[in-house]
């Protein structure tokens, strides 16, 4: 009965159409409450990636107003709760760098256009708490 009835709701006649015992077995064993289908709706990890652009640095990114326009970008998706220093090391793998031999310098790209370092000082913080977000720009310098 209880499979019967998470089928949704059925007019009477039609279920007792499609099951013949119906009638009886809701007769003996009193009739069960409907249950309304409810969508199955899935909290995975991956509703909650954020896309990143990451771009090489350049000497015209040291100007206020520069383009990004003709540089390559790569697109990163991460989970905004990635710390700084994880995010590091997969821009590293992403770039096929060894960051135990590279220093990677990460900048945030503000707004207005101005750069904000990743500093290593916030290596244990969230991407979420430095204010990183789907369609942020990261500027990177390997050195």
């Amino acid at each position: 009965m209880s499979h019967i009835i998470q089928q949704g709701p059925v007019p009477e006649d039609r279920r007792r159409e499609e099951h013949r015992q119906w009638a009886e077995l809701c007769e003996k064993h009193g009739r069960p409450n409907e249950v309304h289908k409810r969508q199955a709706i899935q909290d995975k990890l991956s509703n909650h990636l954020i896309d990143l652009e990451l771009y090489p640095y350049s000497e015209s990114m040291k100007h206020k107003g520069f383009s990004l326009d003709q540089t390559p970008k790569v697109i990163l998706h991460v989970l905004p709760s990635m710390t700084l220093r994880i995010f590091r090391m997969k821009v590293c793998k992403i770039l096929k760098y060894d960051l135990r031999r590279t220093n990677l310098t990460c900048w945030l790209r503000m707004g207005d256009g101005s750069l904000s370092e990743l500093d290593s000082q916030y290596d244990s913080r969230d991407l979420d708490w430095l204010g990183v977000e789907t369609g942020s720009q990261i500027i990177y310098q390997l050195q």
